[in-house]
């Protein structure tokens, strides 16, 4: 960041940056906007200071019926543990798109999804893919199995999560 700075010519107002603090799902790597003032505040020598950032809320990839299920997630998630993560306005989506489920099944009805739907795709804890791929039978549907590091940045009409919060120890 300071380096971008630098080649600006120190003139922040010439530095445009975005990020998605949501995004950080590699362990030990995040993205703080706190840093890039405290970087423009330190080379400029206090002159120059960025005074805010901009959320933008409108999410144009997902549709209204996932941003639901993921802010009521986040509100949940505020308030049970309120230091846990940064409260940001709500994610609104512009499109409206099939209302999301939850479904109770074992792994055999998964299966049977898998085989009817080529679309789908099933996303597990990354210290269970091996684990649920070597339940797979057929190799077809084991590359429809994703750990959630692994399908980062990648997107899928359907997807089916399975046991994600089964078996995390509490502390």
């Amino acid at each position: 960041i300071g380096l971008f700075f630098l080649l600006t010519g120190e003139n922040c107002d010439a530095l445009y940056l975005a990020g998605d603090t949501a995004q950080a799902v590699s362990q030990g790597v995040e993205f703080r906007f706190e840093e890039v003032r405290s970087v423009v505040h330190l080379i400029s020598g206090g002159k120059q200071k960025i005074d805010r950032w901009e959320k933008l809320v409108h999410n144009y990839r997902s549709h209204k019926g996932i941003l639901r299920v993921a802010n009521h997630v986040l509100l949940c998630l505020h308030h049970a543990f309120p230091l846990a993560a940064a409260k940001l306005p709500l994610d609104a989506g512009l499109v409206q798109g099939p209302r999301p489920g939850l479904l109770h099944a074992n792994f055999d009805q998964v299966t049977r999804l898998l085989e009817a739907n080529q679309r789908l795709r099933v996303l597990v804890r990354d210290d269970m893919k091996e684990e649920i791929k070597s339940k797979s039978v057929t190799s077809n549907l084991s590359s429809a199995i994703f750990g959630i590091r692994e399908a980062k940045g990648l997107e899928f009409s359907d997807v089916v999560i399975v046991d994600f919060f089964a078996g995390i120890k509490d502390k």
